[in-house]
């Protein structure tokens, strides 16, 4: 990836932003290797999505990349995570590090550094990272639906509670108790309750509290597209998947992004040697 200065669409990406850009790109051709390497099935998604149908490669203005797993297969990733990525790469989520509160997975570059412009740095590990959503099976009728995000909103409670109340424990006793870990495993385990072979949809629900539901078919197939100079894998569905998360995707937006704003230090970063 050239890291010089270049506008795109008329917005300028500094050579900061393309180094970020180049240890997201690293960070995702490790996790495509190892899903290769596995048979997982993995997606790009969102943002990233956006980019590879409308630009080919990022969004000139964004600064992450998202990707998307069924669960069955990001459970397995997570089996061979601690074999498959070795320093300086980590997948992170709830049960791999103490402080990490957010609800679906992100691997890191743990030679990197993005530290928040106001606030202090959170205490889970602060690499740039990639997000790796998950997709669970949603049941057709509409009573199991709301049946099933009920009980999911009331296992975010209790998480959310524990995840406070952890954060000031002592670290024998919380290594004695996990109380964020076992909520988080039965907040899971009522995605399998619901799974059945019959279900028609598929929905990312541990996204931030907004709920998306889609037809699992539009997951059915994977397709090839490019992005900044290579191939990644899609969901055939995809005009199906952006429709549902964004209407018209194809009129471009310039909205700040949902991570706030960082400082980045990619020094150290192996990919840019």
């Amino acid at each position: 990836m050239n890291l010089d200065d270049e506008v795109r669409d008329g917005y300028l990406i500094t050579s900061e932003m393309k180094r970020v850009w180049a240890v997201e790109f690293n960070l995702l051709q490790q996790l495509l290797k190892v899903c290769r390497k596995h048979n997982l099935r993995v997606w790009i998604d969102a943002g990233t999505l956006i980019g590879a149908v409308r630009h080919g490669g990022f969004i000139p203005w964004d600064d992450d990349i998202d990707t998307v797993m069924l669960r069955d297969d990001y459970e397995k990733l997570c089996e061979v995570a601690p074999s498959e990525f070795k320093d300086p790469y980590f997948l992170q989520n709830i049960y791999s590090d103490r402080w990490y509160w957010t609800r679906h997975g992100q691997l890191r570059d743990k030679s990197t550094k993005m530290l928040p412009v106001n606030g202090k740095p959170h205490k889970s590990n602060n690499g740039i990272f990639i997000d790796i959503f998950v997709l669970d099976s949603i049941p057709n009728r509409a009573k199991q639906v709301y049946k099933m995000i009920r009980k999911l909103r009331k296992e975010k409670l209790r998480l959310k509670i524990a995840i406070v109340a952890m954060g000031f424990c002592p670290k024998w006793l919380y290594d004695k108790l996990q109380w964020d870990r076992k909520c988080f495993a039965r907040y899971e385990k009522i995605f399998k309750k619901f799974k059945r072979p019959e279900n028609r949809f598929l929905g990312k629900l541990t996204l931030h509290e907004r709920e998306y539901l889609f037809d699992a078919e539009a997951y059915g197939e994977t397709v090839e597209l490019p992005f900044e100079g290579i191939m990644v894998p899609a969901p055939a569905g995809w005009d199906h998947v952006l429709t549902v998360n964004y209407g018209d995707y194809m009129t471009p937006r310039q909205l700040p992004t949902g991570h706030g704003k960082f400082i980045y230090d990619t020094s150290q970063a192996e990919c840019l040697k």
